[in-house]
């Protein structure tokens, strides 16, 4: 709803939107978050950024007091989504990962992981090994990572 109410005043962004250059789900971004004067420079930006990188930039962008048209066309606000990331160990020992993200950041954590899994996997597969890692088997993947020479750095809550 929000790309059909916005169509006439961003015609960069649908531009590239009918030309195959914008998803569906980055022009939905930059309706709900930009004014109609940014439409040409926030148009060129989109066609090289992602879903998450939109958003992140476009919902921090400190436009304008006057720019507030995109937000009550589109009907909903910018609001800044919470991202928290934390890693502790319980008093059995066991160790534990919490994260909140908003759910495109989400899902692309989710893909990262999922591509390290299937990668082990297929790795596995090739040395005779037809075990499928397991999500569980989230150490092997950590393992796997550091053991490649990746830096390490210190355990704890990040951000």
């Amino acid at each position: 709803m929000a790309i059909a109410r916005r169509w006439a005043e961003l015609p960069v962004t649908m531009a590239a939107f009918g030309e195959g250059r914008l998803s569906e789900d980055q022009v939905a971004v930059v309706c709900r978050h930009i004014p109609a004067w940014a439409d040409a420079e926030v148009a060129e930006f989109a066609t090289m950024a992602t879903v998450p990188q939109l958003v992140r930039a476009l919902a921090r962008y400190a436009w304008t007091d006057t720019d507030t048209e995109a937000e009550a066309e589109c009907g909903e606000p910018s609001v800044e989504e919470e991202r928290r990331v934390g890693f502790h160990f319980d008093d059995d020992g066991s160790w534990r990962a919490s994260i909140h993200l908003p759910a495109d950041e989400g899902a692309l954590v989710e893909s990262a992981l999922g591509a390290a899994r299937n990668h082990l996997s297929n790795a596995g597969k090739a040395d005779g090994d037809s075990e499928l890692v397991t999500w569980a088997g989230a150490a092997e993947l950590a393992d796997a990572y550091l053991g490649a020479g990746s830096p390490s750095g210190p355990t704890g809550t990040g951000t």
